[in-house]
């Protein structure tokens, strides 16, 4: 949704089986009124207003991610039974569009992150990440695994058997991007395979993949 909301894409994405990232309650409205059903939807913003908490849990979208002891406060009092995804911040440094620098917990601040989970009572099912739109490291996702897995380890040590892994989106979308693709997913596959059972859930946010090749955006410079 963040990529490129326009109704067209939408509506065709939609019937084509897409799940949908949505960062509002705009962008949950606007995929809800395709007649997608509300488990196609991860609220995924890491700090949500509380109406749209509220709109959320009236819609029945219950999965959500958070990065920060406050927002789970605010879900526990919003959305009792919402499904939370811990999201954490990654090397980045090698992204055009860089999002850890506003999104993401520091490893360290997990394990504190995990028990106030548990103590709230929420159903805490996963970790996110995202490495950056059009990141130019081929590893930079391999590595990011590596974390998620330290936090599923954590978790597990509290008695939290997590069952899905969101790992972001940014995927070049363009034939002539280096990395290619290919080379990316070449490189997270073995990762993947090695450090987490096929019982957990894995989904990807592949906005920039899907529209980038398609899409030219033409702004009007004006003189001042």
């Amino acid at each position: 949704m963040k990529c490129n909301p326009n109704p067209v894409i939408v509506k065709l994405l939609a019937k084509l089986g897409v799940n949908f990232d949505c960062a509002s309650k705009a962008e949950i409205e606007q995929v809800l009124e395709l007649g997608v059903s509300p488990d196609r939807i991860i609220f995924a913003n890491a700090c949500k207003m509380g109406p749209h908490v509220t709109y959320a849990r009236e819609q029945m979208v219950d999965l959500m991610t958070f990065d920060s002891v406050d927002e789970l406060i605010k879900i526990k009092q919003l959305h009792t039974e919402a499904r939370v995804v811990l999201r954490i911040a990654t090397d980045d440094s090698q992204a055009v569009c860089r999002l850890s620098a506003k999104f993401g917990a520091q490893l360290e601040d997990c394990e504190e992150l995990v028990l106030v989970a548990i103590e709230l009572g929420l159903d805490l099912v996963g970790v996110s990440f995202h490495v950056g739109s059009g990141s130019q490291d081929p590893y930079a996702v391999p590595k990011a695994l590596h974390m998620a897995r330290k936090v599923f380890d954590m978790a597990a040590v509290h008695g939290v058997e997590m069952r899905l892994l969101d790992i972001g989106g940014g995927f070049p979308g363009t034939p002539d991007w280096n990395p290619s693709f290919q080379t990316i997913a070449s490189a997270i596959a073995p990762v993947l395979d090695e450090l987490f059972p096929r019982e957990v859930h894995v989904i990807a946010e592949p906005g920039r993949f899907f529209i980038a090749h398609s899409h030219v955006l033409v702004c009007v410079l004006l003189a001042t």
